[in-house]
């Protein structure tokens, strides 16, 4: 009596994993056919964008302009910097060419010294400020 019983759960369970094997399918089906029909080019709503665009963007002319703005006014500012800084990097190695000059070969004066870690300090800003 006991094997009619299992074989009627067996029956039960092959049953159910038959079930489940007819409805996932045509659930991944439908959510692939919802997906296609979103318009290409659109953004879904609801959803932050990707490109770093704002909705609003495209209805503002002014916010599109002032941006603009802005990033010409940070470039000039970052220009500003590089050749001011430049020029102060001239300047301290022409002072320190002077200082090396006046030097014995085996020593170096601590004025030196601190203008040669001011220089390499300056290079790195450049550098740093060039790549953007």
């Amino acid at each position: 009596m006991n094997k009619g019983k299992f074989e009627a759960i067996d029956g039960l369970w092959m049953a159910a994993l038959l079930g489940a094997m007819l409805v996932v399918p045509s659930s991944v089906g439908a959510a692939r056919a919802q997906q296609s029909q979103t318009i290409p080019g659109t953004k879904p709503p609801g959803l932050p964008p990707i490109d770093g665009e704002r909705p609003d963007d495209s209805y503002d002319p002014m916010a599109a302009q002032q941006r603009a703005s802005r990033a010409r006014a940070f470039a000039d500012d970052r220009q500003k910097h590089i050749v001011d800084e430049t020029a102060k990097l001239l300047q301290l190695a022409t002072e320190l060419k002077v200082d090396v000059d006046k030097s014995s070969k085996n020593e170096l004066s601590l004025d030196g010294v601190k203008k040669v870690d001011d220089i390499e300090k300056l290079a790195r800003d450049v550098k740093q400020r060039m790549r953007g």
